[in-house]
């Protein structure tokens, strides 16, 4: 597991992120929409008040929106094709204290 030396705080390698930015809802970890493809998760995030899209990792294709939906903090994380690929995804969310995978 890759961490920040000077804060210590866990550093993921496909998503971009980490876990101060996918807190949200008073520490309780944001809600994280993982449709697959960055088309779904692009069209999820479609419905999130400000909307903001976090610039991809140069190693992964893996896209990331953070926003609202109804005063709750939630993320759109494209997670790519298959069980293989979510099973890089998941556990960096994971490491990142999110707690709630949609």
């Amino acid at each position: 597991m890759k961490t920040n030396q000077n804060t210590n705080q866990y550093i993921p390698y496909h998503i971009s992120g980490n876990a101060e930015s996918l807190r949200g809802n008073g520490n309780i970890g944001c809600y994280v929409f993982l449709p697959g493809g960055v088309d779904r998760a692009k069209r999820i995030a479609e419905y999130f008040n400000s909307c903001k899209k976090t610039k991809p990792t140069r190693r992964s294709e893996h896209q990331v929106w953070r926003g609202t939906y109804q005063g709750i903090d939630v993320a759109a994380v494209s997670s790519g094709m298959g069980p293989s690929s979510a099973g890089i995804i998941v556990p960096e969310l994971i490491n990142c204290n999110v707690k709630r995978i949609l």
